[in-house]
């Protein structure tokens, strides 16, 4: 068999170059941009020589490191292969033509690529030293060893399943090659050397794997939210190429997050090496890209009202969400939280809260611009004013928060406790909070002057103490209906009537100036007594 182009498809005798570049061209129709851009970036990794889009045989290496795990004549028989005008280097179009034959061509094709790793001579026939050599490399696929790895029992051990399988012939043809092989290893898993946009059979046990560790390990404290329709028509898909016994899809519970287990899906690979269905007539076109938009609600990552699991959604660990957006591309993205039960049991937040948060205009009053935050209930405050913070461009400033209830049209509050979460302060779907920055003065907000109508939980005041007659920093804590827990300095709460003289606004007597060293009833009557003086400027 020559390294050119027989009757079949990218292995047929040496064509002219306008025949390769046109047999070229009509396999690279099969693939979709996103496809292309994968095989381009893993092309690029194999790129040694400057301004040189081709790969030499250290490069091809590269590209496809499980080539270590082969016989050193076959890894020079894949790159052969590869090179289409035997130009001994391999260019992006030779790549991805070869490469179109591995994804999608015919089971003929893909036994006539492994069989020609092997024909050593290229021949047209297996003879005893290409069998011996197919063999050495099959035991360095499933043994993850390299040549140098073998041991004299692995070679005598190749030599004997050399003489059981060729049974006293010399040499055997591709058929029979394919069918003797096939009692001792899958073929595919060579094609698995080359895979780069990975076959169904792939996908699936990479999808299986992550699906079952995720079951194993519940420490994942988020999922992805993925169209039902989407992930049917990929399980639809890998299911042609895969023999899948399955129980009923909704027999899942849905307190069962992830969709994919090993207890409702078994799986072994068919004993055929092709990856296509035997069926010509089924469809075998991969799923397109990922089709969230179906889901998505009237504000940008929220989902719609009334989805159903299992009929409008399915729930995948965050990892299988990565490899699908790896494999096809597409969105939106749905991060949702997964909560836990006191009884230990799991669900999705599908529809969290969607707070709106503003900065301040001036240095007090907020902003009519608010920014929806899509956040769980379980997101503290402390988690939120980092995220605040980053999105309005805050990050490394002083930063706090102070929140309202929209429904109730309440006063705003400041968020004190930064471990409370939203669900725990009530702060739910609609409700509004401002991100103040502390400035060389202090915080703004606490140098708004206020009448007794007007205090707030969470502001800070200046209290005065009897015992100790002096002023000090305070933080009203509760507002009761006739008084205002205060909490001081000190860390003591006391109660102070609305209508007492001893609580100002912060920052009047606590300057460490001379007013600081007045009580309250000096201040009253120095104020009473020196008010005319306050017109003098006038005069």
């Amino acid at each position: 068999m020559g390294c050119g182009i027989s009757s079949k498809p990218v292995f047929s005798a040496e064509p002219s170059d306008f025949q390769l570049n046109a047999l070229i061209n009509i396999q690279l129709d099969k693939w979709n941009l996103r496809e292309i851009m994968l095989v381009r970036s893993r092309f690029k990794q194999g790129l040694t020589k400057p301004k040189q889009w081709a790969l030499d045989r250290a490069g091809f290496h590269l590209v496809f490191p499980g080539l270590d795990y082969l016989h050193e004549q076959v890894s020079l028989n894949a790159f052969h292969i590869f090179d289409q005008d035997v130009s001994r280097d391999v260019n992006f179009k030779e790549f991805c033509y070869v490469l179109t034959t591995l994804v999608y061509g015919t089971a003929e094709e893909q036994k006539d690529f492994v069989f020609r790793l092997f024909d050593q001579d290229r021949d047209g026939v297996i003879a005893t030293k290409d069998l011996k050599m197919a063999l050495m490399s099959f035991m360095m696929i499933t043994g993850k060893k390299r040549q140098a790895e073998l041991t004299d029992e692995i070679l005598k051990e190749v030599a004997t399943n050399a003489d059981k399988i060729l049974k006293n012939k010399k040499s055997l043809g591709e058929e029979e090659f394919v069918r003797r092989m096939e009692e001792f290893i899958p073929l595919s898993s060579v094609l698995e050397i080359f895979e780069i946009i990975p076959s169904p059979i792939t996908e699936f046990k990479i999808i299986n794997a992550i699906s079952v560790r995720a079951r194993q390990d519940r420490s994942q404290t988020t999922c992805r939210v993925i169209s039902y329709k989407w992930w049917s028509m990929w399980y639809s898909f890998i299911k042609l190429h895969n023999e899948i016994e399955s129980s009923p899809m909704r027999s899942i519970s849905k307190e069962d997050l992830w969709f994919f287990h090993a207890d409702h899906y078994s799986t072994r690979r068919k004993s055929s090496l092709s990856l296509a269905p035997k069926d010509a007539d089924v469809e075998t076109e991969r799923p397109g890209e990922i089709e969230n938009g179906e889901l998505e609600g009237p504000i940008k990552g929220t989902l719609k009202d009334g989805l159903i699991y299992m009929r409008d959604y399915v729930a995948i660990p965050n990892e299988a969400w990565e490899r699908f957006c790896e494999w096809y591309g597409g969105g939106p993205e749905f991060e949702r939280t997964i909560l836990k039960t006191p009884e230990g049991k799991f669900s999705i937040e599908l529809y969290p809260p969607v707070v709106y948060i503003t900065t301040t205009k001036g240095e007090t009053t907020p902003t009519n611009s608010y920014i929806p935050f899509i956040v769980s209930k379980t997101t503290t405050m402390k988690e939120l004013l980092k995220l605040a913070k980053n999105k309005f461009g805050k990050k490394g400033l002083d930063c706090r928060l102070w929140y309202r209830y929209t429904i109730l049209n309440s006063k705003w509050k400041l968020a004190l406790n930064p471990n409370e979460t939203l669900e725990e302060l009530r702060i739910g779907h609609g409700d509004k909070l401002i991100l103040e920055s502390r400035t060389i003065n202090g915080w703004p907000r606490d140098r708004l002057r206020k009448d007794e109508s007007q205090w707030e939980e969470g502001d800070k005041v200046d209290i005065y103490m009897e015992e100790a007659k002096e002023w000090k920093e305070g933080v009203i804590v509760r507002d009761l209906a006739t008084n205002f827990q205060v909490k001081v300095e000190d860390k003591k709460v006391i109660p102070v009537e609305k209508n007492a003289t001893i609580i100002a606004p912060y920052r009047t007597h606590t300057t460490h100036s001379f007013q600081s060293m007045l009580t309250p009833d000096i201040r009253l009557k120095l104020v009473t007594e020196f008010k005319p003086l306050a017109n003098l400027g006038n005069t």
